[in-house]
């Protein structure tokens, strides 16, 4: 079962140059596969969609969670030799 998530703030995706932006990350946590999109807003805006994340408040799995995404997007800043950012 795919599960669609937010990574957003308190993990902010900065996909600076990416050349598909709507693409979400596919990754799989704990054994659950999840489509992961990003979201714009304050974290006031988005703290209740944010708090329904698995990662939310677990840093072992908001590192996993973000290394995977970081690999399932490439290259897409400093000409294609940094990662998207994360913070």
């Amino acid at each position: 079962m795919l599960k669609t998530a937010t990574l957003a703030t308190t993990i902010a995706l900065a996909s600076f140059g990416l050349t598909n932006a709507a693409e979400a990350a596919q990754i799989t946590l704990n054994g659950t596969d999840y489509e992961v999109s990003t979201v714009v807003g304050t974290y006031d805006n988005l703290s209740s969609t944010l708090s329904m994340t698995p990662w939310f408040g677990d840093e072992n799995l908001a590192r996993s969670a973000a290394t995977q995404v970081g690999n399932a997007l490439g290259l897409p800043n400093l000409n294609g030799s940094s990662g998207p950012y994360f913070w």
